[in-house]
């Protein structure tokens, strides 16, 4: 399992980080299938991959997930250098 650290405005948390670390992004407007929406985009990061979510403006689910694995996050920076 891959080891996280944690660097905030360019300060490194003292801390390791034990599960996960979030990124949200409010107030994103998109258009999905012709309709346009605003909300959240979370980013977050676990020590097996990145998870992103987008969750429409006052939502408890979000509407598209995508997920992927350190290996093949890593692979697909290895093959669109």
């Amino acid at each position: 399992m891959a080891k996280m650290k944690l660097i905030l405005d360019g300060i490194q948390r003292k801390k390791p980080i034990l599960n996960d670390a979030k990124v949200i992004w409010e107030d994103v407007d998109v258009i999905i299938e012709d309709q346009e929406l605003s909300g959240q985009l979370h980013l977050t990061a676990t020590s097996e991959g990145l998870i992103m979510d987008f969750f429409e403006k006052d939502a408890n689910d979000p509407i598209i997930t995508q997920s992927i694995t350190l290996e093949d996050f890593i692979n697909f920076m290895q093959n669109n250098t």
